[in-house]
């Protein structure tokens, strides 16, 4: 018969080894994204890269999942991948519809690359805006 020691040690260690799992595949890739007119910048908190607008590819809103993050999807490869994936600010309007980050960075995208075919109207930002010399913090 196992002490009560090892039985928790047991018990505990795969809850452990799960958390550190699901923390490794769900957060851990989930990035820092600020916007100005002309480029993202994106971070890990360790390193910054700016991506301007004419190297994003397409931008996704994972509606079917409940925690809706954003994928921006570049065209070239960078420090970060191919893929960036980043949580929006939460939007009431954006429960049963598309964020509408993914607007507004697309018509930036429309905006940087007139070759582009235009989207929908844009609205408020839901991530943070990089301050710049014509619009301070």
């Amino acid at each position: 018969m196992l002490n009560k020691g090892v039985w928790i040690l047991w018990f505990i260690l795969p809850l452990l080894i799960f958390g550190l799992v699901m923390i490794y595949v769900f957060v851990a890739p989930l990035k820092v994204v600020q916007i100005d007119h002309h480029a993202l910048y994106v971070s890990n908190y360790r390193w910054e890269v700016r991506i301007p607008f004419s190297q994003v590819g397409d931008v996704i809103d994972a509606s079917c999942i409940n925690i809706r993050p954003i994928t921006v999807v570049l065209l070239t490869e960078t420090e970060f991948g191919r893929r960036i994936v980043f949580m929006p600010k939460a939007s009431l309007l954006a429960f049963f519809r598309q964020h509408p980050i993914v607007d507004e960075l697309r018509d930036l995208m429309q905006q940087n690359d007139p070759s582009r075919s235009p989207r929908g109207a844009s609205s408020r930002s839901a991530i943070e805006e990089r301050p710049t010399a014509d619009r301070p913090a």
